[in-house]
């Protein structure tokens, strides 16, 4: 498509020298003057032909690309609905830990475990303090893509 375009450009710019609006002889044949127009005219008309297949083309493109990108956009905003879905679901961890954290060290202060129950009571904490950590990292993680989908979508609604 775009080959016959330019073979049909290249026809009307750069024309034969038996094309009358290009010579400088205007004393030619009338028969011939007419022919020579003619044919100008359906080079000319060969080229709007061409454009408007072209124009077509690109609509058809940007139709497609644009209906690829209204799914792209229900998409993150899925991913986005996800997102906080997990992001509540990480802060609940979080404060159901810290709560079994205060009660492992409200039964520490009172004084009403053994040492063994207590000794116990420590190795919790520190596996309730390490997963509070993990789940801090993952939710870190979380938002920083959520960052990113929000910035996405900004930045397409901005075009």
């Amino acid at each position: 498509m775009s080959n016959m375009l330019n073979e049909t450009i290249n026809e009307c710019i750069n024309p034969s020298s038996n094309n009358i609006l290009f010579t400088d002889n205007f004393n030619q044949n009338p028969q011939q003057v007419f022919r020579i127009r003619d044919e100008q005219f359906i080079q000319i008309q060969k080229l709007i032909e061409a454009k408007e297949r072209m124009i077509q083309e690109k609509q058809k493109k940007i139709k497609s690309i644009k209906k690829q990108n209204h799914f792209l956009e229900i998409v993150l905003n899925d991913y986005k609905k996800y997102d906080d879905y997990i992001l509540q679901q990480k802060r609940d961890q979080i404060k159901a830990l810290n709560t079994l954290n205060e009660y492992i060290n409200e039964l520490t202060i009172s004084g009403k475990l053994t040492n063994n129950n207590l000794k116990d009571a420590k190795e919790e904490q520190k596996k309730i303090l390490n997963e509070i950590d993990k789940i801090k990292n993952k939710l870190d993680e979380a938002i920083g893509r959520m960052t990113e989908t929000k910035n996405i979508l900004e930045e397409k609604n901005k075009m």
